[in-house]
């Protein structure tokens, strides 16, 4: 409910356990609730594969981006917090294997694009299989979103 009264179907988990499992292609859809004094137009999320001690450069163009626009005011266990909704599509030629979000990133009027988390704990683990779209000519899919 964004006019702040508290939803008891609502759950954000503050503590960001868990991961979520998905395979090439599919749509992946998050809650981001965080605390904030600005309030952004619009959010970006970066999920990048980690190897070894740091992120691999053969792997900086594979990543898996989500977007969203519409943000809510909750209040939950007496406590504010604004959400909003990340959306995007696991490109169909990516890698299986854990991918981990980078950073967060916040349109805000009059600044640009602001880097507002690092490395929030939050991940993406991609499962082998088939992607549930197929890929020609060398292209991948990068993400699509429907407008209006």
């Amino acid at each position: 409910m964004a006019d702040g009264r508290e939803d008891p179907g609502r759950t954000i988990d503050a503590d960001r356990v868990g991961q979520l499992r998905c395979r090439p292609g599919e749509q992946v859809r998050m809650e981001l609730g965080f605390r904030w004094t600005t309030e952004p137009r619009a959010a970006s999320a970066s999920f990048r594969r980690f190897v070894g001690s740091r992120y691999s450069a053969r792997n900086l163009g594979r990543h898996i981006a989500l977007e969203g626009n519409e943000f809510g005011r909750f209040v939950e266990a007496e406590e504010a917090y604004t959400s909003v909704i990340l959306e995007g599509v696991v490109p169909g030629s990516i890698d299986p294997g854990v991918y981990d979000c980078r950073h967060v990133h916040f349109l805000v009027p009059g600044r640009g694009w602001v880097l507002v988390f690092e490395y929030p704990g939050l991940s993406i683990k991609v499962v082998g299989g088939r992607p549930s779209h197929r890929e020609r000519e060398g292209a991948r899919l990068f993400g699509a979103r429907f407008l209006g």
